[in-house]
C-alpha cells in the first residue's frame, strides 16, 4: 500500500507540468553527459528530481551487477532506500525478480 507522502508526490507530480517539463530536461542533460543544478522555491519539487535521479542511479548500479549495500555505498544512501527504489523500478517494469528486472532494464522497458 502507498504511503500518503508517495501519494501526495504522485498528486503533484501528475498535475505539475513544470515537473514533468523538468525531469525531461535533466534526462537530456544526462544522457549527454552534462551536469545539471536544478533550482526551484518549491522543496517538493527538488524532493521529486531528486528521487528520480536517485532511481536511474540505482537502476544504473543493478545494471552493474552491484547489490543494494553495494549501491547504498557508492550513491551515498541507505541500502534499505535502494531497496525501496529497485521495488518501484519492479513494479513499473512489472518485473518478477531481479534478473527480470535487469533484462527489462536492458531491454528498455
Amino acid at each position: 500500500m502507498p504511503s500518503a507522502s508517495s501519494n501526495s508526490i504522485r498528486r503533484l507530480l501528475a498535475a505539475d507540468g513544470a515537473i514533468a517539463n523538468q525531469k525531461q530536461i535533466v534526462e537530456e542533460l544526462l544522457e549527454n553527459r552534462h551536469k545539471a543544478l536544478v533550482f526551484s522555491q518549491f522543496v517538493d519539487h527538488l524532493n521529486i528530481v531528486r528521487a528520480w535521479l536517485d532511481e536511474q542511479q540505482v537502476a544504473a548500479r543493478l545494471l552493474e551487477g552491484l547489490t543494494s549495500k553495494e549501491i547504498g555505498r557508492t550513491l551515498e544512501i541507505s541500502h534499505r532506500t535502494v531497496e525501496i527504489y529497485r521495488a518501484r523500478l519492479m513494479r513499473k517494469y512489472n518485473a518478477s525478480t531481479a534478473a527480470d528486472l535487469v533484462h527489462k532494464l536492458l531491454a528498455g522497458g
